[in-house]
C-alpha cells in the first residue's frame, strides 16, 4: 500500500509538472504571436490635407514636401508605392520624380537610385507619367523608412498647357509594406488659368484716298480659346472712334481727309477675357477735290439795256 502510495505522488508531480509546462508554453505561443502581430502592423502615411495650388506655366511642383510614411518593421524589400491622378486628370497632367530634390534620391532609366545605391525599380522610364496612368515604384530591401519618405516627397505635379482644365486633381498615395500592408494618402490639386495674349495682326488693305473703300482682315490666334477668332471691328480716325464704323470695311469720307486710319478687333476668348488687338495706321488720308454741286440761275428778261442776274443759291 505504501508503494501504491508513493506511485499516487509521483504521478501527482508529473501530472503537475506538465500542466505547469503547458502553461509556459501557451505564454509563449501568446507572446510570439503578439510579436508577429506587431511586426505585420501596416505602414503610416500622412498627406497635407489642404488643397494644393498650381498655375498655369508653373514649374513641376512637389505635391507634399512635408509627407510622412513610415513602416513599423522599416521593411520595404519588395514592398511598393504608387502614384495615380484618380479624378480631373487631363492630357497634359504629368507626375514625376525630379533628380535630387529630395537628398539624394534620383532617377535614372526604370531605376531609382539614392546617390550610389539602387533603391528601386520603376513601372515608367524616369518616373514619369501623364493623365491618369499610374506609377508604381518597387522598393529593394537597402530602401530605409527615410529613403522610402524622401521619394514620396519628391513625387512632383506639372500640366504644360496653355489652356489647362481647372477641374481639380485628385491624387492618391498607395504604400505598401513587405508584408503586404497598404495605407493610401491623398491630396487635392486646384489648377489656376493665367491669361494669354493672341499673336497674330490686323491688318488694313486699300487706298488711303478719299472716297475709296478699306478692308480689315487679321490672322489671329488664342491659345485660351476660341479655336476660330470672329472679331467685331471699330474703325478710328486719328485713335477716335468713327461713329457706327463696325463693319470689316469703310469707305473713306471727307471728314478723313487729312487724317490715319486704324482698326481695332475685338472678341472674348475661352477664359472669358476680352482681347482687342489694333492694326498700323494707314498712311494720311488723300483728299480729292470734289466738283462743286448746285447751279448758277440767270434771271432777268433777256431783252436790251435789261440787267440780268446771276443767281447760285440753288
Amino acid at each position: 500500500m505504501a508503494q501504491s502510495g508513493g506511485v499516487r505522488g509521483l504521478l501527482a508531480s508529473v501530472a503537475m509538472s506538465v500542466r505547469r509546462l503547458c502553461s509556459t508554453l501557451s505564454l509563449l505561443v501568446v507572446v510570439v504571436s503578439s510579436i508577429g502581430t506587431a511586426a505585420a502592423e501596416a505602414p503610416v502615411i500622412a498627406i497635407d490635407p489642404h488643397v494644393l495650388p498650381y498655375t498655369e506655366n508653373d514649374p513641376s511642383t512637389q505635391i507634399d514636401p512635408n509627407a510622412t510614411l513610415s513602416d513599423a518593421d522599416a521593411d520595404w524589400d519588395g514592398g511598393t508605392l504608387t502614384v495615380q491622378i484618380m479624378a480631373g486628370s487631363e492630357a497634359a497632367d504629368s507626375i514625376t520624380i525630379p533628380d535630387k530634390v529630395v537628398g539624394m534620391v534620383h532617377t535614372n532609366g526604370f531605376e531609382l537610385w539614392d546617390d550610389t545605391t539602387l533603391i528601386g525599380i520603376l513601372s515608367h522610364a524616369e518616373g514619369t507619367i501623364f493623365y491618369d496612368s499610374r506609377l508604381t515604384i518597387t522598393f529593394y530591401g537597402q530602401a530605409t523608412n527615410t529613403l522610402v519618405q524622401q521619394v514620396l516627397r519628391a513625387i512632383s505635379y506639372g500640366n504644360d498647357s496653355e489652356n489647362p482644365g481647372i477641374n481639380a486633381r485628385e491624387v492618391i498615395f498607395t504604400a505598401t509594406d513587405a508584408n503586404s500592408f497598404d495605407v493610401s494618402g491623398a491630396r487635392s490639386i486646384e489648377v489656376s488659368r493665367v491669361n494669354d495674349s493672341p499673336t497674330g495682326s490686323v491688318t488694313i488693305s486699300g487706298d488711303a484716298t478719299e472716297d475709296q473703300t478699306l478692308s480689315a482682315t487679321h490672322n489671329l490666334v488664342d491659345v485660351d480659346g476660341p479655336s476660330t477668332i470672329v472679331p467685331l471691328y471699330q474703325w478710328r480716325r486719328n485713335g477716335t472712334e468713327i461713329p457706327g464704323a463696325t463693319g470689316s470695311s469703310y469707305t473713306l469720307g471727307d471728314a478723313d481727309a487729312g487724317t490715319q486710319i486704324t482698326v481695332t478687333a475685338s472678341y472674348t476668348d475661352g477664359g472669358g477675357v476680352t482681347e482687342s488687338v489694333t492694326s498700323a495706321a494707314t498712311l494720311t488720308v488723300v483728299n480729292v477735290e470734289d466738283p462743286p454741286t448746285g447751279a448758277v440761275l440767270i434771271t432777268g428778261d433777256p431783252v436790251e439795256h435789261v440787267i440780268l442776274y446771276a443767281d447760285t443759291s440753288g
